[in-house]
């Protein structure tokens, strides 16, 4: 349906004539677009909304509205019903990031996708809400999909850092089927219903799958099939008399690297940093601002790298066959390099000298998938499954908790200039940005958004967070003043996959993954409540 474009979220109209699709701007907006499949007309932008969000796009069993959530024109974050008709936006003060409409039109039901996740059935008429009870082991919730009955939810839910899986969840309560396991580090998408409420369809890496669902239980019945197989699957929905399936399917994936400078630094606006056409991922500035250490590769995340912070020639450090490697920090003398690698089914720190050489693991570091290394000798590391982050000598190998608690659902560590206090995005005993004294964890709430820190500033007074628009900066200061936002970065697709602050305090590094994509449409063989499906 479309060439070299841009294309998230694919969804079928219920009559499987129509499709909407959501695509970017350069100006950091998402545009919904729909399209006629039976004549193949030229594309019609519908609505658009401020940031990137690719989350869900949903239409109404009656075809005659799409749900979507975003920056609404009043300048908040919300689900809004839009108009196919005219692209009139009706704000869901309930609404949420996942979202399904229920059988009759009437509710949605949303899903609050981070920690702890929340979903409920929304009344379109009243915005009333129920809550539906969920396991207590999901961290995050990632898709959803509302049987055709509306009797069932399926899920597709993070239980741990390293695996994703499929559930089932009764609608009225409380009743949970796990369907399927499956490996984080593989690309898996869906899950959607088939309109009998049967099976249901997802991907994993680049296969399309069917596993049979009892409409009775919710249990799965059947071993998962697989219906076939397009590389580069991005995006998927099905046609209610299920004949039709729309897959967005990326052509090409390069990265992006870039320098952002803050307000009244003087330096240039943007400076791109080039990536020398591989992969990369999770850079690191080094103590003196000069170098960024990273991951990279052709196809992968497999291997360890440094260079100039401003670009030039690459060193690759490591020779990894069968890793992926994540989570590069330098020593605080800018010696030394640690990362994660994950073989297998494990996950370890490891150290290399900064000039290359033999690199070594970390005994007694099993499970980590999170370090960050202090302005000190100690490192912090977050292990699996605690969720809360400890601090670990390397020359010793002795180690303590951060915190008292034994959980503490924290992520993002942003060390101060000093290293006596550490800013960490926390879920426990209230969701926000904490601040936590080293030496004896005391903590100080300083948010209770999603503001994800970035970095200090060189007096030490202040964090800098991404917000829950993921390009947007913030500077929070310490005496409890309200959070300012700064200026927004735009890099990566849909959004920055992550930023750092120069030592300084004047640049921000921005990396992120671009790709180009497109619409397909595949009819599928026979009826949907046939034999030949």
């Amino acid at each position: 349906m479309t060439f070299t474009g841009d294309v998230r979220q694919p969804a079928l109209s219920p009559d499987g004539t129509q499709v909407a699709y959501m695509t970017y701007t350069d100006d950091g907006q998402t545009v919904i677009v729909v399209q006629d499949i039976t004549d193949r007309s030229e594309p019609r932008e519908l609505a658009r909304f401020g940031g990137y969000f690719d989350r869900t796009l949903r239409w109404s069993p009656s075809g005659t509205e799409l749900y979507a959530f975003g920056r609404l024109p009043e300048g908040y974050y919300g689900g809004a019903l839009v108009s196919v008709r005219d692209g009139a936006l009706r704000h869901v003060r309930s609404g949420s990031m996942l979202a399904g409409f229920s059988p009759d039109g009437r509710s949605l039901i949303t899903a609050s996708p981070f920690e702890p996740p929340r979903v409920e059935v929304v009344d379109l008429a009243t915005d009333n809400t129920r809550p539906i009870p969920l396991p207590d082991s999901f961290d995050f919730i990632e898709s959803l999909d509302v049987s055709p009955d509306g009797k069932w939810i399926a899920l597709q839910a993070f239980p741990a850092p390293k695996r994703r899986e499929i559930w089932t969840v009764q609608v009225s309560g409380p009743r949970f089927n796990r369907v399927l396991e499956g490996d984080a580090w593989g690309s898996m998408l869906g899950p959607r219903w088939d309109p009998t409420g049967s099976g249901i369809y997802y991907t994993h890496d680049e296969t399309l799958f069917r596993i049979e669902i009892s409409s009775e239980t919710g249990a799965p019945t059947s071993s998962p099939r697989a219906v076939l197989t397009k590389k580069g699957i991005a995006g998927l929905d099905l046609s209610r008399d299920g004949r039709r399936i729309a897959l967005a399917v990326v052509g090409q994936y390069w990265s992006e690297l870039s320098l952002h400078a803050a307000p009244g630094s003087g330096g240039p606006a943007v400076r791109q940093i080039p990536s020398r056409g591989i992969l990369t991922g999770d850079p690191s500035i080094s103590p003196d601002g000069r170098e960024i250490a990273f991951v990279g590769g052709e196809t992968s995340l497999a291997n360890l790298y440094r260079m100039p912070l401003d670009g030039g020639s690459m060193m690759q450090l490591t020779s990894f066959s069968d890793a992926a490697l994540m989570s590069p920090v330098w020593s605080p003398d800018g010696r030394e390099i640690a990362f994660v690698v994950h073989e297998g089914q494990t996950s370890r720190i490891w150290r290399i000298a900064a000039t290359g050489g033999t690199p070594l693991p970390m005994e007694g570091t099993e499970g980590t998938i999170q370090i960050r290394w202090a302005p000190g000798r100690e490192i912090l590391f977050l292990r699996d499954p605690t969720r809360a982050f400890r601090v670990i000598d390397p020359s010793t190998g002795v180690e303590r908790a951060l915190v008292a608690e034994e959980t503490g659902e924290m992520a993002h560590p942003r060390y101060s200039p000093d290293g006596s206090r550490v800013a960490v995005h926390r879920v426990k005993d209230g969701p926000g940005l904490h601040v936590i004294e080293i030496a004896d964890g005391r903590t100080v709430q300083l948010t209770d958004g999603i503001e994800l820190p970035v970095g200090w500033s060189p007096e030490g007074d202040a964090v800098y967070a991404r917000h829950l628009d993921p390009g947007t900066i913030v500077r929070v200061p310490l005496d409890g003043g309200p959070a300012e936002t700064v200026f927004t970065v735009l890099c990566g697709d849909p959004h920055p996959w992550g930023v750092e602050l120069t030592p300084d305090g004047r640049t921000f590094l921005c990396w992120g993954l671009r790709s180009r994509s497109d619409l397909w449409i595949l009819d599928l063989p026979g009826r949907a409540d046939s034999a030949e499906r």
